[in-house]
């Protein structure tokens, strides 16, 4: 490896040599973030659908209460 980077500095140059060592860098970068943020993504989806979840059946609780409440004002 060391001197695969060494010949491609003698070869194109020293500039050239680390344009092509700092776009190596990005890409790997970047494809680390993306499944990074893939990962997050899903686990939020999750969370969402959970949350979601608790308030429908927060929300039929409630109806339940309140149909009770009114049901029991009608027999007074």
């Amino acid at each position: 490896m060391e001197m695969d980077f060494l010949q491609l500095i003698s070869n194109v140059g020293f500039p050239i040599a680390m344009c092509m060592l700092m776009s190596y860098y990005i890409t790997q970068n970047a494809k680390s973030h993306k499944e990074e943020i893939d990962k997050m993504t899903e686990t939020h989806k999750q969370e969402i659908n959970d949350l979601a979840q608790a308030v429908n059946n927060n929300t039929l609780v409630l109806q339940k209460l309140l149909d009770h409440f009114d049901y029991s004002e009608g027999e007074n």
